[in-house]
């Protein structure tokens, strides 16, 4: 099928068929056409996830074995576009051996909150870092004609309520922090899809949004790919194509509402014939599932691990472990490898950390409890971290916390040894109250199956770490910017605006307990010789330290124009460097127009700022060694005073400040009554008939649910969920489904009527 084919095939199609094009056939796959097999759509950013059903229908379990790499939050701290592209390569092969089409990811949204369940499946709190990781793993995944679908598009920055909940936000902060990975992503790697999230935006749902899916993606961004719904996010089949989306996922029958609207001349065959080759597109881009290799990629997945786990206290040298000294094992070795939800992959080989010690004939001993016996050993491994049930698709966080009991063995364990180090193992931010009485600390993240053997050779230095954190790691919740988290079903107020991260912590001068890009190492670097030169950056850099290791070297840059709302640094460029003993190399930046530039809302586009800059090389936000001036000879962009200028804390901005700064009054909540398709099932909890509602729905969830912690997911995504969600998996129509809203509203027989029902537009359409 060629371009031109297009355009006669779409021809030829009957109505019906193209309607049926724009809609799921399945929970996985899209409907077969003129003799030409359906697409297969499947989960997931860290490996592939296909069930073995056959991916008709949902669920997290018995998917078919695939290799498990580390989880965005872990790999982000890799900083390395090329490894990204590898794993993406990788994850694409085996894509191909289970003969898959799209995958679904990379995810890029912004890790707003360190609460966000959802976090370890996202790359950064910096949309610089975000987009140009992402480009990578996008680029490997289409270098075998996979298709990559970029996610969630846009300002999915929680979990609760996510289908129902209002993300209001400025439009500055919407495009220099939210939108900006996808506009990178988009411009570097071409991704043949996107998926648009399940939240509003500004009032209006992501999936009916001609703003964000015809102005901004398809107009300022020049996205040539097809748009893709999250799994349910369609509320209006017809508003929804209207406003920019081609395809409606997983199965639905909402191409009987398209038939219609083009019958009554309410949807133009323009509009969907525009959807419909956007689809095509896809058919067309596929790959070739001849060419089977059934390769292993578990050296790539500790590969990847080796390059991502990051070093984070190293306290007199109690790293690198000998393999002489005698080591005390306590907590779980067996480390947690992936966060749930629906990228939860199936490994096909996860390695043991005590394995590895009995292999390489290491000296241990394992400890149920606490004794003095643990004296008697040289140093002291502490396994500690998060469980599954605490990051997980679908329900954030409440705290920051670690379990109680682990934090008091920890305290007591350091009282006894004081040669303590712990292996944190978690997919995002936790509090670390005992950090002063350890002597080392490793976070693997969530490294995927090679884990074990990663954490091995980082700790036994056959690889020296050199992960670098791509968030900033806080002391205490309370230091987020983000106070009111989860707090509202309705409405989430994004008044922090551009400060999003290290940009806030920076702003409000508060001191991280690690920092943005932080990372150690078993050797040492030196930077020195800074130099601009027309439009070049350069530096050396050089190992003075004993151990070939790498090192990332980061370039922010600082606007000393005090009239324009800024953080006080940003990250614009970064390169990781391997040099052996005494080695040296020149680092080079090339200075891009984009390091100054800032959206402008009067003007609707990113404009450069004139004056003087700072050019800063550092190896984390808060670690800058070297620093140089730079003008930019441009007009200086001058605002007038605002309270954002001088921020000292968000707590301080009113819903007054904030109206000012989106340039609107905030649209007041909307009525609990009557219900509406779209109303959320926590209100519908608040009638005697909608109880019954919810506990025939949460019945029928846990009897289809093949784990405790599927159920959970799908506990937590029902009771925030809109009432429309009731209808996926039903094959109910929204016809039919206005029944339930009847009886709620109190028609009860009309409703029962109307539910039960034939749509009677089946009965014209072939099944």
């Amino acid at each position: 099928m060629i371009l031109n084919d297009i355009k006669e095939i779409i021809k030829n199609l009957s109505l019906e068929e193209k309607a049926k094009l724009l809609v799921g056939a399945d929970f996985w796959h899209t409907y077969p056409f003129l003799g030409k097999k359906e697409l297969c759509l499947t989960d997931g950013p860290h490996g592939v996830r296909m069930q073995n059903n056959g991916g008709k229908e949902a669920g997290l379990k018995d998917s078919i074995p695939a290799t498990c790499f580390p989880t965005a939050s872990c790999l982000a701290c890799s900083f390395d576009e090329k490894l990204l592209f590898n794993v993406g390569k990788a994850i694409a092969s085996e894509c191909i051996d289970q003969e898959v089409d799209m995958l679904l990811g990379p995810g890029v949204n912004i890790k707003r909150s360190p609460l966000c369940g959802r976090n370890f499946e996202y790359y950064s709190e910096d949309p610089y870092l975000a987009g140009s990781l992402a480009s990578g793993f996008i680029q490997g995944v289409q270098s075998e004609n996979v298709l990559a679908c970029i996610k969630h598009f846009a300002c999915n920055n929680q979990e609760y309520a996510r289908m129902v909940n209002d993300s209001i936000i400025d439009e500055r902060a919407l495009f220099e922090i939210y939108l900006k990975p996808f506009e990178i992503a988009i411009a570097l790697a071409n991704p043949k899809a996107i998926m648009c999230s399940y939240n509003k935006v500004n009032g209006t749902l992501a999936s009916e949004n001609p703003v964000l899916l015809k102005e901004i993606l398809r107009g300022q961004f020049k996205f040539e790919g097809t748009v893709i719904s999250d799994w349910g996010a369609v509320s209006n089949r017809v508003n929804a194509l209207k406003a920019g989306l081609d395809l409606e996922m997983p199965g639905s029958l909402s191409y009987l509402d398209i038939i219609e609207a083009v019958q009554n001349k309410s949807l133009s065959e323009e509009i969907l014939n525009q959807a419909v080759e956007s689809v095509l597109h896809l058919y067309q881009a596929r790959p070739s599932f001849q060419d089977k290799k059934n390769l292993s990629f578990h050296q790539l997945a500790k590969e990847a691990a080796l390059e991502s786990i990051v070093l984070l206290k190293n306290e007199g040298q109690v790293l690198p472990l000998h393999k002489e000294e005698k080591i005390g094992i306590i907590g779980n070795p067996n480390i947690r490898i992936q966060g749930a939800g629906s990228s939860k992959v199936n490994p096909k080989h996860v390695d043991s950390f005590l394995d590895c010690l009995r292999k390489e004939k290491i000296q241990f001993e394992y400890f149920d409890t606490i004794t003095d016996e643990v004296k008697q050993m040289d140093k002291v491994i502490f396994f500690v971290g998060l469980s599954s049930s605490k990051e997980i698709e679908g329900k954030d966080r409440k705290d920051l916390k670690l379990d109680e009991e682990d934090i008091e063995l920890v305290c007591e364990l350091s009282k006894l040894h004081s040669k303590v180090i712990v292996v944190l193992t978690t997919g995002s931010v936790v509090e670390l109250p005992f950090i002063d009485a350890v002597s080392g600390l490793v976070l693997t993240y969530l490294a995927g199956e090679a884990s074990a053997s990663a954490l091995f050779d980082i700790l036994y230095n056959k690889t020296n770490p050199s992960g670098h954190l791509a968030e900033t790691w806080i002391e205490r919740l309370e230091d987020s910017p983000v106070y009111d988290f989860g707090k509202s079903v309705y409405q989430t107020y994004y008044r922090e605006s551009i400060f999003v991260g290290y940009r806030y912590y920076d702003k409000v001068g508060i001191k991280p307990l690690f920092p943005f890009g932080y990372g150690l190492s078993y050797t040492q670097f030196e930077l020195s010789d800074f130099q601009i030169k027309e439009d070049v950056l350069s530096a050396r850099i050089k190992n003075t330290g004993l151990y070939k290791g790498k090192e990332v070297v980061q370039l922010y840059v600082r606007d000393l124009n005090e009239q324009l709302v800024r953080p006080i640094r940003e990250l614009k460029a970064f390169q990781k460097i391997e040099l052996a003993p005494n080695e040296e190399a020149e680092i080079i930046f090339k200075i891009q127009n984009s390091f100054f530039e800032y959206y402008d809302v009067s003007k609707k586009r990113f404009m450069m700022s004139g004056g003087t800059y700072v050019l800063e090389l550092g190896t984390s936000s808060r670690n800058i060694l070297l620093s140089k001036e730079y003008k930019v000879d441009q007009p200086m962009k001058v605002q007038p005073i605002t309270v954002y200028h001088n921020l000292k804390s968000v707590k301080e901005i009113t819903k007054q400040d904030f109206e000012k700064l989106c340039g609107k009054a905030i649209e007041p909540l909307p009525k609990k009554y009557p219900f509406t398709l779209n109303s959320p099932m926590i209100d519908v909890k608040t009638k005697w008939i909608g109880k019954v509602f919810v506990y025939f729905g949460l019945k029928a969830l846990k009897k289809r649910s093949k784990t405790k912690e599927e159920f959970e997911m799908n506990q937590y995504t029902f009771l925030t969920g809109p009432i429309r969600m009731i209808g996926m998996g039903l094959q109910k129509t929204n016809y039919q489904l206005e029944g339930i809203v009847d009886i709620l509203n109190g028609k009860i027989l009309r409703g029962m009527i109307r539910f039960l029902k034939k749509d009677k537009r089946m009965k014209k359409v072939k099944q």
